[in-house]
């Protein structure tokens, strides 16, 4: 199995994920899927792979605002995704909706597991868009947008918990 830089660095975030209750998961989540979207340079172009995203996080965005650990079940999320999946050939959006369906199928809540996917499933989405010929761990430590999203992402799972008041971390 390939190891990414993502793989090494973040390996430590998964006790803080832990750590975290189910909605400051689920939150930490949307806020990443958010970020990579709007930071994918260039943007996403796929109209359809726009709405069933925008779809999405109107959903996960209405249960944090709720403070649920998760989203209301959405079926018609599930049912058009394969569709959406199958359609997408732009690099980086399959793992973006990769990350969408690890939200949309933690019925019970997006466990620490779950929300290191979502995060490395972002990782990988950004990764794709910036085309790296020889994939490494040394090719990707010299790449800005690889460092920027391991960055962004630590900071996100650490400022979780200080704003939940964690301690240990």
């Amino acid at each position: 199995m390939l190891m990414l830089l993502w793989d090494y660095e973040m390996a430590s975030e998964r006790e803080n994920l832990a750590i975290l209750s189910l909605p400051e998961r689920l939150a930490l989540a949307v806020v990443a899927i958010e970020w990579t979207l709007e930071t994918m340079s260039p943007p996403i172009q796929d109209g359809a792979t726009l709405a069933f995203l925008d779809k999405a996080l109107r959903a996960f965005r209405h249960a944090v605002a709720e403070n649920r650990g998760s989203v209301s079940e959405q079926p018609e999320l599930v049912e058009e995704f394969d569709d959406v999946y199958e359609g997408t050939e732009e690099p980086g959006t399959a793992h973006l909706l990769s990350a969408v369906m690890e939200c949309c199928e933690a019925s019970d809540g997006l466990n620490a597991e779950g929300a290191y996917n979502v995060l490395s499933y972002c990782y990988e989405g950004a990764m794709d868009r910036e085309d790296i010929a020889d994939l490494n761990v040394e090719a990707e430590r010299n790449n800005r947008r690889c460092n920027s999203v391991i960055l962004y992402q630590r900071d996100l799972v650490r400022s979780a918990l200080i704003r939940g008041g964690h301690k240990g971390f």
